[in-house]
């Protein structure tokens, strides 16, 4: 992580191995422990996720810790960040938001227009059964809003950026586990702004780290 400055890290679920036992989350934590003294560490629940489990050990600044969904936002200077909560079913592939938090996304970001927005959340939008499953309506709320201006997703294990009417679609890459050696697996630094953003691949192989910048185009 040479020259860079780090503010903030944000894991897009998938923390724990299998099925979430309260001991992965004890040893991710002990792991990630120097990144959460640097700055905010947010955490969204995956598919391979148990959310009591994971809510027990990470807190991470949610925006209401009664809800039944892990919801997070963060104020990141130039934009807002938002976490949100795509597990449906234990140890089932797919996930789903579900109406109760689009509803609230939606409600928080007619309030929140201010600043640029980026979303994060573990199961891909697209039309995949084995991704989110009301994707749709995500997208739907992410046109309305014209502050949102890209989506963070993992669940593929692969490095991936594409457009969706002007949105920025990153799916990230997978840290631990890559399901073919070919794929480019690592993490990904961001540098913020209110105009775009410049994405640095950071590969934890011997492959040399990428740059691409992307300008707010919505």
């Amino acid at each position: 992580m040479a020259n860079c400055q780090l503010d903030g890290t944000i894991i897009n679920g998938d923390i724990a191995w299998l099925e979430g036992l309260p001991e992965d989350y004890v040893a991710a934590s002990e792991l990630l422990g120097p990144l959460a003294e640097i700055g905010p560490l947010i955490t969204t629940p995956g598919n391979h996720d148990d959310r009591e489990n994971l809510c027990a050990v990470f807190s991470d600044p949610r925006v209401d810790e009664g809800a039944a969904k892990v919801m997070t936002v963060v104020d990141a200077g130039p934009v807002l960040l938002v976490g949100l909560d795509s597990l449906d079913q234990a140890r089932v592939v797919s996930g789903r938001l579900d109406k109760l938090q689009l509803d609230w996304l939606d409600e928080w970001l007619a309030a929140n227009s201010s600043k640029p927005v980026i979303l994060f959340v573990h199961h891909p939008v697209d039309d995949d059964e084995n991704g989110l499953l009301d994707s749709d309506a995500l997208l739907q709320v992410a046109d309305k809003h014209g502050q949102i201006k890209a989506i963070f997703t993992a669940h593929d294990h692969v490095f991936s950026h594409r457009k969706h009417n002007g949105l920025l679609v990153v799916t990230q890459p997978a840290v631990g586990f890559a399901f073919e050696e070919t794929e480019m697996h690592g993490w990904l630094e961001a540098e913020l702004s209110a105009s775009g953003m410049v994405l640095t691949t950071r590969p934890l192989t011997d492959a040399e780290p990428t740059t691409m910048e992307f300008n707010w185009l919505r």
